[in-house]
């Protein structure tokens, strides 16, 4: 079962969606976590403290100060998680680490993109339509487009990249958008998850962030009509939740839901203890609409998803084929913002817009 809805939650499979929307998903092994990742960690330091003959001090973990101001959603998505879990059948068969998951993401190839796409020009878009096995050049700011009812497979520096049916992405700056406004392009969903700044990941240097202020001169209003729907991901920082309000304010939009998205392991325990430092099992997403717009969107004002998470960093569900099995309405042109993968009837747009399109580390597709 892709989807279980219940009153306050919607627990779902994300391979099993991506399977029904015909396209490849994403590699199992991604989806391998069963282990709460404090434990995994709090094992994986035991296993190198004792291979290093030292001895292992048990410590209380304190209470830590970072969700502090989530308090009060924590209780929300606990209470939506009890009642998820007290119909929850734990897999007959069960692995007892992480393993497969850590090997799986640690294979994503990078390409470098960010690096070969952060100094586009973007004065000019180029449009061009993809065949199968066509070999594509970044060397210039262009959309790509599969006007067919297939996936088709190119290829780039070597390497092969699935394309599902009636896709396009531009693979380059958001800023880009302004070229999609030009040609009065809108679009019925818009999902967002900007790469919010975050100590932790510039520490690792892989993953391009940037300032919240570079979000108030994107186009989002000019590309929205009465009855779109504007969905951005927001990282678990008291700064990028404040700034909320005036973003919307800036693009012509209004908040009308905020959901949170819940990360269980496939053993059905929270990925992190709700009670576990400073963090939170669960991230947000705010649902907002224009201004001016008092059309019914059919969203639930508070809904708690439910799924076990790619052990690949930044991925996040797919919102175009996840909301309409919620709302029973049909986004026929959506637009992916900082998008990492694509969708059929998807316009993506972002430096790694084809991160999770690489066929050999990311994708279940056979060539044959």
């Amino acid at each position: 079962m892709a989807v279980q809805l219940g009153e306050d939650f919607c627990y779902f499979d994300e391979r099993e969606i991506w399977k029904e929307a015909g396209c490849a998903p994403p590699k199992a092994e991604f989806f391998d976590v069963w282990e709460p990742f404090w434990r995994a960690k709090d094992n994986e330091s035991s296993a190198t403290v004792k291979a290093e003959g030292r001895s292992v001090n048990s410590r209380k973990r304190k209470r830590g100060h970072g969700a502090i101001f989530m308090d009060g959603t924590t209780q929300t998505v606990k209470t939506a998680f009890l009642k998820w879990k007290a119909d929850f059948e734990k897999p007959i068969s069960m692995k007892t680490d992480n393993n497969s998951a850590r090997e799986a993401a640690s294979k994503v190839a990078e390409f470098g993109f960010i690096e070969k796409l952060a100094e586009l020009n973007d004065d000019n878009l180029n449009t061009t339509t993809l065949e199968s096995d066509a070999a594509i050049s970044l060397s210039t700011l262009t959309l790509f487009n599969n006007k067919t009812d297939e996936a088709v497979v190119v290829n780039f520096v070597s390497h092969k990249f699935y394309i599902p049916k009636q896709s396009e992405f531009i693979p380059g700056p958001v800023s880009a958008l302004k070229h999609l406004d030009y040609a009065n392009r809108t679009f019925d969903l818009i999902v967002m998850d900007p790469p919010w700044p975050n100590k932790s990941v510039k520490r690792l240097k892989t993953y391009k962030t940037f300032e919240i202020d570079d979000l108030y001169d994107l186009p989002i209003e000019g590309l929205t009509t009465p009855g779109s729907v504007v969905a951005m991901w927001l990282t678990n920082n008291p700064t990028v939740h404040a700034a909320v309000p005036e973003i919307l304010e800036a693009w012509g939009l209004v908040e009308v839901a905020r959901w949170h998205w819940l990360k269980v392991t496939r053993s059905g325990e929270p990925v992190v203890s709700f009670d576990w430092g400073h963090k939170v099992p669960f991230e947000d997403v705010v649902f907002a609409r224009r201004s001016d717009d008092s059309t019914d969107l059919s969203l639930p004002k508070e809904l708690t998803l439910i799924s076990t998470p790619s052990s690949s960093h930044s991925r996040k569900p797919p919102l175009g084929l996840l909301l309409p099995k919620i709302t029973n309405q049909n986004y026929s042109q959506k637009l992916e913002v900082y998008g990492r993968y694509l969708i059929p009837e998807t316009t993506t747009i972002g430096f790694e817009a084809l991160k999770f399109q690489h066929i050999e580390t990311a994708l279940d597709y056979d060539l044959n």
